[in-house]
């Protein structure tokens, strides 16, 4: 299920606005497969209100380029690839990664 969040993504990777909604649900699936009851309340009901805020594309920031969304495809893969292995430790790096946590030593990490 992880993983078609992920595919439909990459299908928006020329488009911020879709690519962003299309993020929202795969942290939202996200959340449902959590373990813990009153992280996944609190989650689901945070994605959802961010979800609903409007969108917009500005084409004159660097937010919206191609280079920028690939970026973050690669971020939400390593995250869901995290979870599917269930290593607690490569979760909690992509985490910090997404997060952009520069001291998180994601890129470094095999």
């Amino acid at each position: 299920d992880l993983e078609m969040c992920l595919d439909v993504m990459r299908r928006f990777d020329h488009d911020l606005e879709q690519f962003l909604h299309a993020n929202w649900s795969l942290h939202e699936r996200i959340a449902a497969v959590t373990p813990n009851d009153l992280a996944r309340a609190m989650y689901v009901a945070l994605i959802r209100c961010v979800a609903e805020l409007s969108v917009r594309a500005d084409p004159e920031t660097s937010s919206t380029s191609g280079d920028y969304l690939a970026e973050r495809m690669v971020v939400h893969e390593k995250l869901v690839a995290a979870i599917r292995l269930g290593d607690e430790e490569r979760v909690k790096a992509a985490v910090a990664a997404h997060r952009g946590d520069a001291e998180s030593g994601w890129w470094t990490a095999a």
